[in-house]
């Protein structure tokens, strides 16, 4: 099970870009702030209404060294070497009620939203490397994914969202 729906971060994102291409037409309209602002997640606008794209970079979690994953050795490596290797993880659970499992966890991106055509557009990069122990704490096995999508939404056609007004 993803840690993530695809569905649930690009929704984050376009609900963050739309609020923060509203703020700032209102902010332009009233000489509040400058027309061409940067936001926390380095999301840039510069417009004069809410019709015109706004985009951002966006990170979530941390970002890990995928080539140290040869320096894991099932049956030898213990949860002690994992936490040298790669530090806390994001995420701690138990498979089966048993063995715990470790999940290192980054996703980054770029998105493009357009609020007048109501679309999200972009990349996104997911690295997730999931480490399972045995009852010793010892790793028996691993995990490891890294894919680079596009990202292409119209929300207009979303039932549970073309109903909204921008």
């Amino acid at each position: 099970m993803p840690i993530f729906s695809r569905r649930m971060v690009f929704l984050c994102v376009f609900l963050f870009f739309i609020t923060t291409t509203a703020i700032s037409a209102l902010a332009d309209s009233t000489g509040f702030i400058d027309s061409s602002t940067k936001y926390s997640d380095n999301a840039t606008s510069s417009m004069t209404s809410p019709s015109v794209p706004v985009s951002g970079h966006f990170v979530r979690g941390k970002d890990f060294d995928a080539q140290k994953r040869d320096q894991l050795i099932k049956g030898q490596t213990t949860k002690d070497n994992v936490l040298a290797i790669y530090g806390n993880p994001q995420d701690k659970g138990m498979y089966q009620g048993v063995n715990e499992t470790w999940v290192y966890f980054y996703l980054e991106g770029q998105a493009n939203v357009n609020a007048a055509a109501k679309s999200v557009s972009g990349t996104e990069r997911i690295k997730k490397l999931v480490i399972l122990f045995d009852q010793d704490d010892v790793v028996k096995n691993f995990v490891y994914s890294d894919s680079t999508d596009p990202i292409a939404i119209n929300l207009a056609t979303q039932n549970n969202i073309a109903s909204n007004s921008f």
